[in-house]
């Protein structure tokens, strides 16, 4: 039974927008080398935490959207969430894939595909995990290399929805599963901390079930929380406390054990979540038309960008510039073709596939309105019904 209600979170999209940035910021600067003046550590790290907020964020609808088809039918449609997941995933990854592979053959000339089993059967983490480890045992494609975080967010959804579906308590389950992946990841480390693989690390560290799972926490507490708690969240000094907690995360001035440090990511994403949603005016507006763009067009920022960022570097090593003039010129190819390109693609090939996804909705989300791409480059308009992006 198909309910009329429609679900609205103000500001998903701005977070998305963020998250995507991030991404594409820092591997840029990592593509070329490049340090910030007063910026501990690589600006790598940024991705990483960009991919961690993107999947608390999922986890945190997937969940919310899952428990709210449970409660309306009594059960949960395996079958249209399988449905959904493939229309929202598949089109841009192996879509991207018939893109990268030849690029990678006849214009970089990469020539091991051993791999390529792992990006097609959705492990793309698993040649990440060896990359990590300096070990040459599995390459990962060159264009392909940051797929390994879509490979972790299918894996998962490979058993969560049927937790979801067979057991009453959410919250028992949440438990479980982040205690477990916890342990595993403990004993992924020993492992390679005894026998000297870091394969297991590498792993470990990667699998990032743990954001996922404390974003479905953050879905559970918001149908269950009390108003004194509620409270409690939105006080004026533990805003400032969790913005001063970003800022020592975001430039890598917190020293905690990494899987600590990414749940914590998880955490202070899943708490801009509910000030974006329920304070009227939050600190930053993420619910602004531009936050709004870039937040539907952010899958495809971050799918298509590793090419953008390939063939600036491409071009630039074809031609004489000072250095400044050089690293000035890529930043702006590689923010403008992937925002263009993200753009066409949304318009052209997403808006097709998310039409069709809405029509396997149990429960309707909304997430601001959609993009009518041309008008957007210069005007942010918007036209038509809405969708969403997970």
């Amino acid at each position: 039974m198909r309910t009329n209600k429609s679900i609205h979170f103000n500001g998903l999209n701005g977070i998305r927008a963020i998250c995507a940035l991030a991404v594409v910021l820092s591997h840029s600067f990592s593509s070329l080398g490049l340090i910030i003046p007063g910026y501990e550590g690589s600006i790598f790290v940024l991705a990483g935490f960009g991919v961690t907020a993107f999947f608390a964020l999922s986890g945190f609808l997937i969940t919310y959207l899952l428990v709210e088809e449970k409660n309306k039918n009594g059960d949960i449609s395996i079958k249209k969430f399988y449905i959904r997941r493939l229309l929202r995933i598949w089109p841009l990854y192996f879509g991207f894939m018939l893109l990268a592979i030849p690029a990678d053959i006849f214009i970089f000339h990469v020539t091991d595909y051993s791999s390529i089993g792992y990006y097609l059967l959705f492990f793309p983490n698993i040649p990440t995990a060896y990359e990590m480890a300096s070990m040459s045992k599995v390459v990962p494609i060159y264009l392909l290399g940051h797929f390994w975080s879509l490979g972790v967010e299918e894996q998962f959804y490979a058993f969560y929805p049927w937790l979801v579906k067979v057991f009453k308590s959410l919250f028992k389950i949440l438990c479980t599963m982040l205690a477990i992946v916890l342990l595993i990841k403990l004993g992924a480390k020993f492992i390679s901390y005894k026998t000297g693989n870091l394969f297991w690390y590498s792993w470990a560290d990667n699998t990032r079930f743990d954001a996922m799972a404390i974003g479905g926490f953050g879905a559970w507490f918001l149908k269950n929380r009390s108003e004194m708690v509620n409270k409690i969240i939105l006080l004026k000094s533990l805003q400032v406390f969790i913005a001063l907690v970003l800022g020592l995360v975001i430039t890598n001035k917190l020293k905690i054990p990494t899987t600590l440090l990414h749940m914590l990511v998880a955490f202070i994403t899943v708490l801009c979540i509910y000030y974006s949603h329920l304070l009227s005016k939050p600190f930053i507006n993420l619910r602004s038309k531009t936050f709004d763009f870039l937040g539907k067009i952010s899958f495809g920022m971050y799918v298509y960008h590793p090419l953008v960022i390939a063939f600036s570097i491409l071009f630039l090593k074809s031609i004489e510039l000072p250095a400044y003039v050089k690293i000035i010129t890529f930043l702006t190819l590689v923010f403008v073709f992937t925002l263009l390109i993200a753009m066409f693609s949304y318009k052209y090939v997403e808006n097709y596939f998310l039409k069709a996804k809405a029509s396997f909705a149990i429960i309707k989300s909304t997430d601001g309105e959609p993009v009518s791409v041309l008008p957007l480059v210069t005007s942010f308009a918007t036209e038509g019904a809405s969708v969403v992006n997970n």
